[in-house]
């Protein structure tokens, strides 16, 4: 998300609180593209982790206990989790815009508003029960092979919507930000 924020026409200088704002939306870029990058090098962990799994098991008849279920339990919905803020402020989550693409530009800017709205309250309620299921899982484990602990796993989901919810403020001030320039 590229924030390029012009003073309104005849209103002299940007107020220190949308430099402020823009700044803070930035940082926050940053640090989604620095998540994104942890689970685009999580998915190369993952890839070498069963490739060495597939050798093992075919060349030494030595097949790993753990690998599959560490890579299915843990490290795929460390992937999504990390990157769905990211996903986010990209724009690239699934959206329908037959309707709304032919409306004003400043009433699709309000219906962004409006659904970053709503995104931002399902993520907070999203990342609470996240935690609460976390806690819940401390004492137990997978039933698998491995025995994995449940709590690495079950925070991701915290993790993931506390990201998902500072990325849809980030929208919305980006959103309510063009609506100033607009105006």
């Amino acid at each position: 998300m590229r924030l390029h924020v012009e003073a309104p026409k005849g209103s002299g200088n940007i107020p220190m609180s949308i430099t402020w704002l823009k700044n803070a939306v930035a940082v926050w870029d940053r640090i989604m593209r620095t998540a994104a990058y942890i689970a685009a090098s999580v998915v190369i962990i993952m890839m070498l982790l069963i490739v060495w799994d597939v050798v093992v098991r075919y060349l030494f008849n030595s097949p790993s206990r753990w690998i599959s279920d560490f890579a299915a339990a843990y490290l795929n919905i460390w992937i999504v989790m990390l990157g769905s803020g990211y996903v986010l402020l990209r724009g690239g989550h699934v959206s329908v815009n037959i309707v709304t693409s032919r409306l004003a530009i400043s009433t699709q800017t309000k219906i962004k508003i409006l659904v970053g709205i709503l995104g931002l309250f399902y993520s907070v309620v999203m990342t609470w029960e996240g935690w609460y299921l976390a806690v819940e899982a401390w004492h137990y484990t997978f039933p698998v092979a491995a025995d994995l602990p449940v709590f690495p796993a079950t925070i991701s989901i915290s993790v993931g919507f506390l990201f998902l919810s500072v990325s849809f403020v980030a929208q919305i001030i980006e959103n309510g930000l063009s609506l100033y320039v607009e105006s």
